[in-house]
């Protein structure tokens, strides 16, 4: 935490300590304030005003403002319902999870990520299974310095929330708890995490099972995810559409 704090200070540590505490009233706040400032939410025990590990526009991190100016204006239709079904995805051949960068990293190659369009709306993308990448603050010595918490992937902005709709629902995958299995779906309390889709960013406040002491995401062990994503035209791209001048 940098020397002014932020707004919202209290204890980020619940009774049962860092790992156990779950995602409590000083942390969601803390997300909220961030949000507001559209700052990204990477360091979840620094304050807003620490834009070493908040971030960082010197280090060309994109903001985490919410899409509503134009340069994040979605200007063609989202369908609601989704419309695609299991078997009439198309996948894109050629496409592949290298040379990604962001927030001052590098991504993970990796070959197991695919990539598919809806036939019917091909500026609609879904991603399967992409390898995300922790986000480096090894210089951080707050309370969570220790902790892989934070984790990114440039495809991630963009992407289409569920709560735009159910049916664009979105799957993330770490390690299963029991045998240590990969490709095991994570619900919002295996971890309780945060997806912010405006800066990128997927934050866990909770990594380890206490039961089990299974890390259920690392940062040699990046969880997963698969979801849709808008890759069409922004702003007022149809502004002429039905006008007559």
């Amino acid at each position: 935490m940098s020397t002014y704090g932020y707004l919202f200070q209290g204890c980020n540590i619940g009774p049962d300590g860092v790992l156990n505490d779950g995602l409590n009233v000083p942390e969601i706040l803390s997300a909220i304030q961030k949000k507001y400032l559209g700052i990204a939410n990477i360091g979840i025990d620094t304050g807003p005003d620490d834009v070493i590990y908040s971030g960082n526009i010197e280090y060309s991190t994109p903001n985490a403002f919410p899409y509503i100016h134009q340069t994040k204006i979605f200007s063609q239709i989202v369908p609601v319902p989704n419309p695609s079904k299991p078997g009439n995805l198309e996948e894109v051949k050629g496409w592949s999870n290298y040379n990604y960068f962001a927030f001052n990293t590098t991504m993970s190659n990796d070959s197991q990520s695919s990539k598919y369009i809806l036939p019917d709306y091909p500026y609609i993308a879904y991603y399967d299974r992409l390898l995300l990448t922790c986000i480096g603050y090894d210089e951080n010595t707050g309370l969570y310095s220790s902790l892989d918490t934070t984790y990114t992937h440039p495809l991630l902005q963009g992407l289409i929330l569920d709560t735009y709709d159910i049916t664009y629902s979105y799957r993330l995958y770490g390690i299963n708890k029991i045998d240590n299995e990969r490709d095991y779906l994570l619900d919002k309390k295996n971890g309780f995490w945060i997806l912010d889709n405006d800066a990128g960013v997927l934050t866990f406040y909770d990594r380890i099972d206490p039961a089990t002491t299974v890390k259920q995401v690392s940062r040699s062990n990046a969880p997963r995810i698969s979801f849709y994503r808008y890759e069409g035209l922004y702003g007022e791209a149809n502004i002429l559409s039905g006008q007559d001048l």
